[in-house]
């Protein structure tokens, strides 16, 4: 009897080894808790736009009215409001890291504008040669980096532009990348050094400077990045959909090890498309249709696998 059992242990470690480590469970070296949910109600026609601060105090967000709102986290009420002049339905937003700016713009335009959260002062307006599709800022609040594009209405394919936007001396810095056939849609900045970039061509990695440095394994699905500590980044990744629940709307929020390219897909952190991510508070907000907006917080396991 001690023999067969023997023999049936050998037998089954052999064939787990054979199992490919894509196929093995992987577990997430983060962990997620989630901590409020907003209801904005918007129409499903309706582009609604948000961003969480980075001490994860507080949730702006912009839509078809004239103003900023600026929600607290903690207790989801309204705490304040800044009158922009005009609707930016369709809008693109970010925090900067003292979480005392905020920038805006409309997706398309050539205009973004920024505007003291404290004072409710606008600081400036920073003005493209081409239509605005990301922005992010950068290190110490000192650049903003910008992605715009030039797609020409004959063409399927056009050309992207990253931009570095000095804030202290408001001019731009002198070197800006040309990037043919491919679409940058999501930045986000590493917390130590380098960004990330959502692009026509997945994910990538980038210095200070602008030059690329990786590509992720990724797919062009991939909407949103964000970076949550210097090694963990997370895209909002629509390509899960038609794998893990192909009757759902919703996608999954991928984990990805930026040193080691391991994936994680964190299926219960289903969404609709948006990803907001407050690096100092830990915490990040998920957008879905219908103006819903979820905080989760997250924190370090060690139990990556």
């Amino acid at each position: 009897m001690k023999r067969f059992i023997l023999i049936y242990l050998s037998v089954l470690i052999i064939a787990l080894s054979l199992i490919p480590a894509s196929a093995q469970h992987k577990v997430s070296p983060i962990s997620f808790r989630q901590e409020r949910e907003f209801n904005f109600h918007t129409q499903p026609t309706d582009s609604f736009a948000f961003a969480i601060s980075a001490d994860g105090k507080m949730l702006a967000t912009a839509g078809k009215s004239q103003y900023i709102k600026f929600w607290s986290t903690q207790t989801g009420q309204l705490i304040d409001t800044i009158h922009i002049g005009e609707c930016y339905d369709g809008a693109i937003i970010a925090y900067s890291r003292n979480s005392n700016i905020v920038a805006i713009a409309k997706a398309g335009s050539f205009r973004i504008t920024l505007w003291n959260i404290k004072t409710k002062n606008n600081i400036c307006s920073i003005h493209t040669q081409y239509e605005i599709e990301a922005f992010e800022f950068g290190e110490n609040d000192k650049t903003l980096y910008i992605a715009t594009a030039w797609i020409p209405h004959y063409e399927d394919s056009g050309e992207s532009f990253m931009s570095i936007y000095n804030l202290y001396t408001y001019k731009y810095k002198k070197k800006t990348i040309s990037i043919k056939n491919k679409m940058i849609c999501s930045i986000a900045m590493n917390p130590n050094a380098g960004l990330a970039i959502y692009s026509t061509d997945g994910i990538e990695l980038w210095d200070h400077n602008l030059s690329r440095t990786e590509i992720l394994e990724g797919y062009d699905t991939n909407q949103c990045v964000g970076y949550l500590t210097s090694k963990y980044l997370i895209s909002s990744d629509i390509s899960l959909n038609n794998i893990n629940s192909p009757n759902e709307n919703h996608g999954f929020v991928a984990l990805w090890d930026t040193k080691t390219n391991g994936k994680y897909c964190i299926s219960k952190l289903r969404h609709g498309g948006s990803v907001s991510v407050a690096p100092i508070g830990n915490k990040i907000a998920l957008g879905y249709s219908g103006g819903m907006v979820k905080i989760w917080d997250y924190k370090l396991t060690g139990k990556s696998q």
